[in-house]
């Protein structure tokens, strides 16, 4: 019998013992179950832009024909302080005969979002005046406007269905 020198068992023990670690740690970790899943997905912050929540309501409802209001020129439309709006998406219908919006702020903190809420009532009422003697289907929208505001956030819709527009706003925030 051949005698075998103890190296070869010190060598032998730590590849062991390498190859036991590497597969066994990697391995041995079990996955997440559904519920744990659905914890870890709610527990992380969405962030979405404003335009992209206009545009997904908007193709979401078909409302066509729109264009966006740019920062410049959203004093034309609202008495609003530019600074108080971190981020924001104002769409409006490209005819004029047409009373279409649809507008959301994002609040650069929460005290201005009362402010914001108030300027875009204040452009509602002044949107009445101007189609209540100009065409009774769009008067009608914009009666109908829903304008709502959650955390830093005011949305407003003008459109054929300004309730499913609420919800799928409502379902971004949730």
């Amino acid at each position: 019998m051949q005698k075998v020198q103890p190296s070869f068992f010190l060598l032998t023990a730590i590849c062991l013992l390498i190859v036991c670690v590497a597969f066994g740690v990697g391995g041995c970790q079990r996955s997440p179950s559904l519920s744990e899943a659905a914890q870890i997905r709610t527990s992380q912050t969405i962030e979405v832009s404003a335009a992209d929540i206009t545009t997904d309501i908007q193709n979401r409802l078909n409302i066509t024909d729109m264009v966006s209001v740019s920062r410049e020129n959203l004093a034309s439309y609202f008495n609003i302080y530019v600074d108080d709006i971190e981020d924001y998406s104002f769409l409006v219908s490209s005819s004029e005969s047409k009373a279409d919006e649809l507008a959301v702020f994002k609040s650069s903190n929460s005290d201005s979002v009362a402010e914001i809420k108030t300027a875009v009532s204040n452009h509602i009422l002044s949107k009445e005046d101007s189609f209540k003697n100009l065409d009774p289907v769009e008067y009608q929208k914009v009666k109908d406007a829903v304008l709502v505001d959650y955390d830093q956030y005011v949305f407003l819709a003008v459109c054929n269905d300004p309730e499913s527009a609420s919800k799928a706003f409502e379902a971004y925030l949730k």
